[in-house]
């Protein structure tokens, strides 16, 4: 039987020679506490800039390309996968926020801070405090014991995910959501619930 592993051994460091060095560096931070890969901490606009600068010089010496290239960096992991804040957002961090505040300052440590009846109206939401040591337990973690808090999984059998389950394959094909746009304070609209939200609240 031949053993192709030096074969591959071989293949794999052309492949990650060949990429580029800020990528590579990348590839070689630490996993985080899961075991899994940091993308978060790979600067991936730098590592495209990189990238077409050098392009660039390989068609200017062929006297293709003549101009300058300028670039201004931006990371865009939280803006691609987040959108402008609504009011509930923002009444809702700023309660979240106070309720934080109103249990330090009673000297309540070891709490979470969190807002029950989110799907009622602002004045009837009420603040509360989780203790953390029940929602603890232990977990490996790069091969150690570790006391964490424990995932919380999706309710396959909530409201909102049975939605889902209708329409995800639609949805894997076409484009299906919606843009608030600004924060609206004031108008029909201002209101508005998330969808989640408004379907585990229903019945």
């Amino acid at each position: 039987m031949i053993d192709n592993s030096d074969l591959w051994r071989d293949y794999d460091s052309r492949v990650f020679l060949g990429l580029p060095s800020l990528l590579q560096k990348g590839l070689l931070l630490p996993r985080d506490s899961h075991g899994n890969f940091q993308y978060a901490l790979v600067n991936t606009e730098r590592i495209l800039q990189e990238m077409v600068a050098t392009y660039l010089r390989k068609q200017r010496a062929k006297g293709i390309y003549r101009g300058a290239l300028r670039t201004q960096n931006h990371y865009y992991g939280y803006d691609g996968r987040g959108t402008f804040p609504t009011k509930f957002d923002c009444d809702y961090t700023y309660n979240l926020g106070f309720a934080a505040y109103s249990l330090l300052a009673n000297g309540a440590t070891g709490y979470m801070a969190a807002i029950k009846n989110l799907h009622r109206p602002v004045d009837a939401w009420q603040p509360i405090g989780i203790p953390l040591a029940p929602l603890m337990h232990l977990e490996e973690r790069m091969g150690r014991l570790e006391l964490v808090i424990q995932k919380q999984k999706v309710d396959l059998e909530s409201q909102a995910f049975k939605i889902l389950e209708q329409e995800r394959q639609k949805w894997a094909l076409e484009d299906h959501y919606r843009f608030p746009g600004p924060i609206q304070f004031q108008g029909r609209s201002a209101d508005t619930k998330p969808i989640t939200l408004q379907l585990n609240s229903m019945g």
